[in-house]
């Protein structure tokens, strides 16, 4: 079977700092995308921050011949998911996916404002992309 290709195409990847996030934001460098590599660096329950995590996984997929960027801002606000959007429009030029995996925090916010109807992925997802990007 083929593996399939994302030779210049650029995807973000939330919570890529550790764990599956990182692994999904390997792989996708290792098929050839851009990735930006998005994680606020905190614990696993959405305390704290820091950008070591993301800009670690970055140095790894540059290292291994992909490209990668480093994003800190938080897919919990229509601004932070805005942020994100743009650094991969800025760094590239254009989106063509999104994998957004859901946080603790996501999470605590999905609970908060008692979201039930969509999984966690799907409404970050939609924090991410507020108003058209993907081509």
């Amino acid at each position: 079977m083929a593996q399939v290709s994302f030779e210049d195409k650029t995807v973000i990847v939330t919570g890529a700092g550790n764990g599956l996030g990182k692994s999904y934001a390997l792989e996708f460098a290792k098929r050839g995308a851009n990735v930006v590599v998005n994680d606020l660096g905190g614990s696993v329950d959405g305390s704290g921050s820091g950008s070591s995590p993301a800009d670690e996984v970055v140095e790894e997929i540059k290292n291994n011949g992909g490209n990668a960027v480093a994003n800190y801002d938080s897919v919990a606000t229509k601004e932070g998911g805005e942020a994100i959007v743009n650094s991969a429009i800025d760094a590239y030029g254009s989106l063509h996916g999104i994998f957004s995996w859901p946080s603790g925090q996501i999470l605590k916010i999905v609970k908060a404002n008692n979201l039930q109807a969509l999984p966690a992925g799907v409404r970050s997802s939609s924090l991410l992309c507020p108003k058209p990007h993907l081509p």
